[in-house]
């Protein structure tokens, strides 16, 4: 529809020389024909806005006669087809701007969506790698048979671990409060990291593994105590929940083998009168 609109507006005749009554005014539609109806406009002596509007906004002098009247029938048929042209663009326009409103809305619906979705996976994927952790350090669990001995409190490796991690970032803290310092180069040598076990006992350190923790607090004592660390003010709540790692677990007894019985004589046995 636009190109036989623009096809029959170019069509139309236009006035050979320009007269100053309505029905002189140029015909068209476009920047060009805007641009020379202004200069008919205000070479009549008539007053128009600089701006893009329809034809009938010039106002002639009162010897032109009135801007809106005396119109030929041409030039009122160029005029309905420039306003349909008008009114169609405007249409094209605003539905054109609806469907971008339109895509920007689904794109940020859809960006929303991915968002929670991410979070979602990454809450699921936390809460599985907890629950991993948890069961990795949580130890032995009791099997719940009747015994008359009572079952010795197990350390849990998840809260062992957070409260590590917990005093690792006080000491970190403690390092830049010393930079500059004469103390700061023994600190950064000697910072202790404790061998925290994802699932104790380990056959190849079980044994040693006490006394390594046990070494492990006494150096985290020093450093503490020499680089400003957590428990130079006193026992943390790591030392409590690590004074069950610390303990020599006892040895199974293996019961003693019964005495060997002697072996019968090998050879014969010669009679003697």
């Amino acid at each position: 529809m636009l190109p036989l609109a623009v096809l029959l507006v170019s069509l139309l005749p236009s006035p050979a020389s320009a007269g100053c009554s309505p029905s002189d005014a140029p015909q068209g539609y476009g920047a060009s024909w805007w641009s020379s109806y202004k200069s008919w406009c205000r070479g009549c002596g008539g007053q128009v806005s600089d701006s893009h509007s329809t034809a009938t906004d010039c106002r002639l002098p009162a010897s032109s006669g009135a801007s809106s009247g005396g119109v030929s029938p041409g030039a009122s048929v160029g005029q309905a087809i420039g306003q349909g042209v008008v009114d169609l663009y405007r249409i094209q326009a605003a539905q054109h701007k609806a469907r971008m409103e339109q895509l920007r809305l689904e794109q940020l619906r859809l960006e929303e969506l991915r968002r929670q979705q991410e979070a979602a996976r990454k809450a699921k994927f936390d809460k599985d790698k907890n629950a991993l952790l948890d069961k990795m350090g949580g130890g032995p669990k009791p099997l719940g048979l009747k015994d008359d001995e009572v079952e010795p409190a197990q350390p849990d490796m998840g809260a062992v671990r957070d409260l590590h991690n917990k005093e690792a970032a006080q000491r970190r803290e403690a390092l830049e409060r010393l930079k500059g310092k004469p103390e700061e180069l023994w600190c950064k040598l000697h910072l202790p990291q404790a061998l925290l076990l994802p699932e104790p006992p380990i056959e190849d350190v079980a044994d040693r593994y006490p006394a390594m923790m046990s070494a492990f607090v006494q150096n985290r004592s020093e450093w503490d105590r020499r680089c400003g660390g957590p428990s130079a003010a006193g026992v943390t709540e790591f030392d409590t929940a690590v004074s069950l790692l610390t303990r020599q677990a006892p040895k199974p007894e293996v019961p003693e083998a019964p005495p060997a019985k002697p072996a019968a004589p090998s050879g014969r046995l010669e009679l003697k009168e």
